[in-house]
């Protein structure tokens, strides 16, 4: 399908990606689009390391990727947060570079960094998958389960049918002590409810019940 990127651009891009020896991780592989269904509107969400900016754009630029602008350039990122990158090639694969793990706050209008311990485990813990022979550098599952519940709360006005179905697969794998820790410093007194309410597949009213919620 025309709409649709061949997977030997994806291989090819990621296999030299690896080469490079660059630290980053895959945030997000929605619907499993990667390697042989991601539209060619959509992009690669990347999270990489601060410290190897220049290398990762020197590799983008050296592999014929050009900067684009960022769907986001016009929020106000608080607490110093870094600004997100958008590059795209001659094929017109688009990679998203995130260095560090931000939230649309409830107001829609600011950027805000989740917990600095919890962005220091991104890289850390990350899991290997393989996209054919081609090893990936996966976000891990217990990061991942905290980043979707993360951003369908701040993000989206609700829960997606997708994000509902990857964390109650995610929530039968992860360490609960781990999720709950980071999901407290995100929540705080809110986390025993939102737990709760995921238990409990109640996920259309999260999003309300974290708005009306007053027990801090």
């Amino acid at each position: 399908m025309r709409d649709i990127h061949h997977k030997d651009v994806i291989f090819d891009f990621f296999s030299r990606l690896n080469e490079a020896n660059l630290d980053y991780v895959l945030l997000r592989n929605s619907n499993n689009e990667l390697p042989s269904k991601l539209k060619k509107n959509k992009d690669i969400d990347l999270w990489v390391a601060l410290n190897n900016r220049e290398r990762f754009i020197k590799f983008l630029k050296k592999n014929n990727f050009r900067k684009i602008r960022h769907p986001l350039r016009k929020y106000i990122r608080l607490y110093g947060v870094s600004k997100f990158e958008m590059f795209i090639n001659k094929f017109g694969l688009i990679v998203d570079i995130n260095y560090e793990i931000c939230v649309k706050s409830l107001s829609k209008l600011h950027l805000v960094p989740i917990d600095e311990h919890y962005q220091r485990n991104i890289l850390k813990n990350f899991k290997k998958i393989y996209f054919s022979n081609v090893p990936i550098k996966h976000i891990g599952d217990n990061e991942y389960v905290v980043l979707l519940i993360a951003r369908q709360i701040f993000d989206k006005e609700a829960f997606s049918a997708w994000s509902i179905s990857e964390i109650n697969k995610l929530s039968s794998i992860c360490n609960s002590k781990i999720v709950y820790q980071y999901l407290k410093l995100i929540f705080f007194s809110f986390t025993d409810e939102l737990l709760y309410l995921i238990n409990k597949k109640r996920y259309k009213i999260i999003n309300q019940k974290y708005i009306e919620f007053k027990k801090y």
